[in-house]
Parts: structure tokens; C-alpha cells; sequence
């Protein structure tokens, strides 16, 4: 736990020295309906594959509230067999942070800006600074 928070200061106090980018896509069509198809058919195949990041990512958390839960009561079983107060709730024991699997989208995105490109469109990314960007 004290590791986390130390990361997170950290994290913290870079953040603020360096400026947050961030990267837009904007698609063209292609040219041909055979291609105008093809694409589509990418965009729909991206939308299956976020809507199974999700879905993994909604399963992941219910397991950890789980394990937590069951974490929670192991805990709080032996210190009342040993006659100790329980000093933890539990939250304390949530890690439902370890589902969050950003990769899991941009990987689905990269995927259809590779489709797209392939189907004959065009695929145009721009990066812009959104914060801490200095003069």
C-alpha cells in the first residue's frame, strides 16, 4: 500500500512537470463502395472488440469484489477468533484497480485505423498538448 501512494506522488509531481498530449484519428472514406463496406465493417468490428474490453473489464471487478469480500471476512473471522478488534473495513481490501486494462481499447483502435487503412481509406492522426503545455 505505501508503495501505491509513493507511486502515485510521484506520478503526481511528473504530471505536473511535463505537458499531457493527446491524439485525435480523424478517418476519410475510401473511395470505392467495395471499400466504403469494408470499412464500415471495421468500425463494426472495433465496436465488438471495446465491447469485449469491457465486458472483461466489468467481469474482472466483479471477481476482485469477491475475492475482497472474501479477503474481508477471513480477516475479520480471525480476529474475532483471537479476540483482536477489527481495525480494517472492507474496502481496504478492493484492488478492483487492477482490471484496468487501457491496452485492451487502444489496441481495438489501432486495429481499426489499420483495417480502415487497408479497406482504402485514410486515417489522419493529430497530437496536440491538453495541459501543462508551457509557451
Amino acid at each position: 500500500m505505501r508503495y501505491y501512494l509513493y507511486f502515485l506522488v510521484v506520478s503526481a509531481v511528473l504530471s505536473a512537470c511535463s505537458p499531457i498530449m493527446a491524439t485525435t484519428y480523424t478517418f476519410s472514406p475510401p473511395a470505392s463502395a467495395e471499400g466504403k463496406v469494408c470499412a464500415a465493417t471495421c468500425a463494426q468490428i472495433q465496436q465488438q472488440c471495446s465491447t469485449s474490453c469491457q465486458r472483461e473489464q466489468t467481469l474482472c471487478e466483479m471477481n476482485e469484489r469477491l475475492r475482497a469480500q472474501n479477503d474481508y471476512l477471513t480477516y475479520s473471522q480471525n480476529r474475532e477468533t483471537k479476540g483482536l478488534e477489527i481495525k480494517r473495513g472492507s474496502t481496504n481490501f478492493d484492488t478492483t484497480y487492477r482490471c484496468r486494462d487501457t491496452a485492451c481499447v487502444s489496441r481495438c483502435e489501432d486495429s481499426q485505423r489499420q483495417c480502415h487503412t487497408t479497406c482504402g481509406g485514410e486515417v489522419t492522426a493529430k497530437t496536440e498538448c491538453t495541459a501543462f503545455c508551457g509557451k
